[in-house]
């Protein structure tokens, strides 16, 4: 994904900006900048922050940081010299434009028809 063009709906997930302080809910990245060329999906995890010192990776689970940094290290490239580390960087949601977008689009009605299943044979 290009952070540096995104589309204005998906900026309300936050773009990702050089932070201090991590807060839950946060959207954060382990980087592998040393990771095996043949195994190039274990270059790093996209996760979101949770309570109690755990991250939320798709595809890992819910993992506390050191745990998901064993992972990603354990695919790194012969000779490695640089382990795997959470980023200096987060996306925080911009909480209330979500919350805008959702009732402007959960206010439209729907309705669902039912037909009824064919006759068995």
């Amino acid at each position: 994904m290009n952070w540096y063009s995104i589309h204005p709906l998906l900026s309300a997930i936050g773009i990702p900006v050089k932070a201090t302080d991590y807060l839950l809910g946060d959207r954060a990245y382990f980087d592998n900048p040393d990771v095996n060329p043949e195994t190039p999906e274990w270059q790093g995890e996209n996760v979101i922050i949770l309570p109690g010192g755990l991250y939320y990776g798709h595809g890992i689970g819910i993992l506390p940081a050191e745990t998901m940094i064993r992972a990603l290290n354990a695919n790194r490239k012969q000779d490695a010299t640089q382990p795997a580390y959470l980023l200096d960087q987060v996306a925080r949601p911009d909480f209330k434009k979500l919350a805008d977008i959702y009732n402007r689009y959960s206010a439209r009605t729907a309705s669902i028809v039912w037909a009824p299943f064919p006759a068995a044979i």
